[in-house]
């Protein structure tokens, strides 16, 4: 073979046999082969294996563990076997290597053992596993002659290089496959890697997305607990602002707050209004004033549709209800009653046409014209015009008119129940009508002077009366009597009384004195009318008789803002005024001193009907009741005869109150407990002669206990029938009781008790037909006697005394165990034994309460919350 065939082999193939392993590894024995070795040698290179001969490789004096080394790299071991080859040490060495090292191991389907047969050599082989095993392998068979030429014969040659290319190809099979599966290894391990890992991070997403879900919700709950805290803090405050000039709106936004989120704030602001003694009103009309009033329907004007246009709307004044009305507005307007129904007049301001009768191309050129309706809105009868210079109203009565027209003295008699209209041309005594009365009467006003002209137009003899005003700007109405006219000249600020029948005007405002508002009680025996000076910061409002007005005048109230409008209460007990800045007072005529307020601000006039009292301002309505407010049913006060003492007692369930009174009579005295029932709004007086020591309400208030010095006294509240139960033995006085289990316990001191380290205890059975029984008599230590401590100050935080602090030497206050009330006790005489005392309930259980307002006051759609406070 040349050594350009053998140099098909690179050197690149032989660094990578070096590395990875040779194709073949020749084994022979050198003495007997080398030459037919090396021959084979470059005949398997020539056909690109790369073989390994210890000669061309690596040289004589290797050891032969390097050889041994390199026969276990090949993949071929290719055994010359020759006679003497089983006496190489070196061969056997090569090839029991191999055979530990690759056939009995993983890489067996990689090599391959060939021995080439030289003359049948392997049948003489030694009985030993080496030889044994190496003569099981397929060999390839050679000639000696062969062997000696050094010419392997091309079967060896063909037979070796088939078996080296299909191990070879068989490793690279299995090499590819090997690293085709470590890489799918790999790529499954990294993907299972990556899908684990995936997994996990995506659990842990989840788990993270789960508590930020978890925290988002509880932002959530946390944004919607903020906003109803804001919502319910910004309530509270707007409530505090509004409840010096609306304690109605102010109670509806704390109630509105405390429904949002209870706290002791917003209670705090409910006790102040409901202890504020302020009215109260229980609806409100937007947009609409009263222009007229009758036992039981109001008659409204209210804005329309455009900003310079009204309509009329009825009230009912016994269920507050509201209907609009097909009449005209006009400017004014009034409702003429009838048992079953009702007519409406109205007045409205029209042009004279030129040449007719009242027109004047230099001055006024206005006329007022009056229509009547019937309550579906048809027009009764032509219109009927009158003079521009007279009030609005010409009304004698509710069902009749005087309608001045031109010419002093002319006007139309119109009666509004039938229609029927009587001209009226007066005689040569002419005189502006200030006013008529019920039964068609006018008063007149020539100059200088008053008179009264009858139905007839004849002047009444002997009630002309000197006057001097003027009629332009004087506002004047008969007394619901018809007797005494009330004359206010507004320009002036004057008022007087006009008696026809003893020709007799009485002027009522002294020097510097302006008078600003008056008011007829409803039977017309009293005038009350109200006036300042010129500063205005000292407005008074006075009372008097309308037979003897200047005689019996009295001032019943003073304020520091002019008085604007009044009105009488209906049983003509109290009156109502209303200041120039919306304040309200109802005086007391009978007790001067007591004053009850509120406010609307913007508020006009004000009239007082059976159904309560009505204020109107450019912007609404309001309907207030004219009753005492509940407060006051929890206020007892000392009088002339009859004075409280410090003892006082109330149910558990908002039944009953009981205060305990002297009264007395000249030299004697009599011992009373007033019992108050809430429900039904009476009192009850229970005779108790004897000094008071403790009251007592049973649990289920069945029972009413009074316990005085010798007796004590039960009264069934069913039928109020009382027991007496007097000291047993020589016991010295009762001191106090208290109710365990539906047993009564009296508490008395015994016979000695400065010297007695102990008390006396009664126990005491109740029926209701024969009244207490003493069950047991014994001794007990001594009894602290705090059955009644103090309520804690939040208790009642908020709550505005209803009495003057000042004018008492001392102020108690006691909270028996399970009473929904405290009970404050102001005397005016020392703490001991106190005997001219004052009482308020003030409640602890504020929820009855608010049951108790809540329906006094108004109560609007949408919630007054989302209306903020009054202005």
């Amino acid at each position: 073979m040349t050594g350009d065939e053998a140099s098909r082999i690179s050197v690149y193939q032989r660094v990578v046999a070096n590395t990875v392993g040779y194709d073949v590894f020749i084994a022979y024995r050198i003495g007997e082969s080398r030459r037919y070795a090396e021959a084979l040698h470059n005949a398997l290179e020539a056909r690109g294996l790369v073989a390994f001969l210890d000669d061309a490789d690596e040289g004589a004096g290797a050891s032969i563990q390097q050889f041994v080394k390199f026969a276990c790299a090949a993949r071929c071991l290719v055994v010359v076997v020759t006679p003497g080859v089983y006496d190489s040490l070196h061969v056997r060495e090569e090839v029991d290597g191999y055979r530990q090292q690759r056939m009995k191991s993983w890489r067996r389907p990689f090599s391959r053992m060939i021995p080439i047969n030289v003359d049948q050599a392997l049948a003489h082989a030694p009985s030993v596993d080496t030889w044994k095993e190496l003569g099981a392998c397929v060999f390839a068979p050679e000639r000696s002659d062969a062997v000696a030429a050094a010419h392997p014969s091309q079967t060896v040659v063909d037979q070796i290089v088939r078996s080296g290319r299909f191990v070879r190809a068989t490793a690279l099979f299995g090499l590819v496959t090997a690293l085709l599966t470590t890489i799918v290894i790999a790529l499954l391990g990294g993907t299972t890697w990556s899908l684990a890992t995936a997994s996990k991070e995506l659990a842990s997403t989840n788990l993270q997305l789960d508590a930020a879900k978890r925290q988002e919700r509880e932002l959530d709950a946390k944004n919607e607990q903020l906003v109803v805290e804001g919502k319910a803090l910004q309530r509270r405050n707007d409530a505090v602002r509004a409840l010096d000039t609306d304690p109605v709106v102010a109670y509806r936004l704390a109630e509105s707050a405390e429904s949002l989120l209870p706290s002791s704030d917003n209670l705090e602001v409910i006790r102040s209004v409901i202890s504020s003694g302020s009215m109260l009103y229980s609806h409100v009309v937007k947009d609409c004033t009263v222009d007229d009033t009758t036992a039981s329907l109001a008659l409204l004007r209210c804005k329309g549709s455009r900003s310079d246009s009204a309509t009329l709307k009825l009230m009912d004044l016994d269920d507050f209800s509201i209907k609009p009305l097909p009449q005209p507005a006009g400017t004014a307007a009034w409702i003429v009653p009838f048992a079953t129904s009702w007519r409406l007049l109205s007045a409205g301001e029209a042009e004279y046409a030129v040449g007719e009768p009242g027109y004047s191309a230099n001055g006024i050129n206005s006329k007022r014209v009056y229509r009547l309706f019937d309550a579906k809105g048809a027009a009764i009868g032509k219109p009927v015009f009158g003079r521009f210079l007279t009030p609005p109203d010409q009304r004698c009565s509710p069902t009749l008119a005087f309608i001045a027209s031109v010419g002093a003295g002319n006007g139309t008699i119109w009666d509004l129940s039938t229609d029927k209209r009587t001209t009226m041309t007066p005689p040569a005594h002419e005189g502006v009508t200030l006013a008529c009365r019920g039964d068609g009467a006018r008063a007149q006003n020539p100059i200088g002077s008053i008179r009264l002209v009858d139905s007839g137009g004849q002047v009444v003899p002997g009630s002309e009366t000197r006057a001097s005003f003027d009629y332009i700007g004087t506002e004047a109405s008969w007394s619901p009597l018809g007797k005494q006219l009330a004359i206010f000249v507004h320009d002036q600020g004057r008022i007087g009384v006009w008696d026809p029948s003893a020709a007799l005007l009485a002027w009522l405002d002294p020097d510097g004195w302006a008078a600003t508002a008056y008011a007829w009680s409803p039977s017309g025996q009293l005038l009350s009318f109200a006036g300042n000076t010129e500063h205005q910061l000292d407005a008074i409002v006075e009372v008097a008789s309308a037979v003897a007005p200047t005689t019996s005048r009295r001032v019943v109230y003073r304020s520091g803002r002019p008085i604007r409008s009044m009105a009488f209460s209906p049983d003509e007990k109290r009156l109502v005024v209303l200041d120039d800045q919306g304040t309200l007072a109802i005086v007391d005529l009978d007790d001067v001193g007591a004053v009850e307020r509120g406010r609307h601000v913007g508020a006009r006039n004000v009239r007082w009907t059976q159904h309560g009292i009505l204020t109107s301002s450019s912007e609404e309505l309001r309907v207030w009741s004219g009753d005492k407010l509940p407060r006051e049913n929890w206020v007892y006060r000392s009088v002339t005869n009859t004075r409280l003492d410090q003892c006082a007692a109330s149910d558990t369930s908002w039944r009953w109150q009981a205060v305990s009174a002297t009264t007395r009579s000249g030299k004697d005295s009599a011992g009373q407990v007033l019992v108050r029932d809430l429900k039904q709004g009476t009192d009850r007086i229970l005779e108790a002669p004897d000094s008071c020591m403790r009251l007592l309400f049973a649990s289920n208030g069945d029972w009413f206990v009074f316990v005085g010095l010798r007796t004590a006294y039960f009264w069934s509240t069913s039928t109020w029938q009382r027991f007496a139960l007097p000291l047993q033995e020589d016991d010295a006085q009762y001191f106090g009781a208290h109710e365990q289990a539906g047993h009564f316990y009296l508490y008395a001191l015994g016979a000695k008790p400065l010297e007695s380290k102990t008390d006396i205890l009664y126990d005491i059975d109740l029926d209701a037909a024969s009244g207490p029984r003493l069950l047991l008599r014994h001794r007990i230590d001594k009894f602290p006697n705090s059955e009644c401590p103090a309520a804690p100050i939040e208790a009642t935080a908020g709550w505005l005394d209803a009495l003057d602090r000042a004018k008492y030497q001392s102020m108690e206050r006691q909270h028996c165990e399970k009473s929904p009330w405290e009970v404050r006790i102001w005397c005016r005489d020392q703490p001991l034994e106190a005997s001219d005392c004052d009482i308020e309930f003030v409640p602890v259980d504020l929820q009855p309460a608010m049951e108790v307002y809540d329906s006094l006051m108004w109560n609007p759609e949408p919630a007054v919350s989302d209306r903020g406070p009054a202005n």
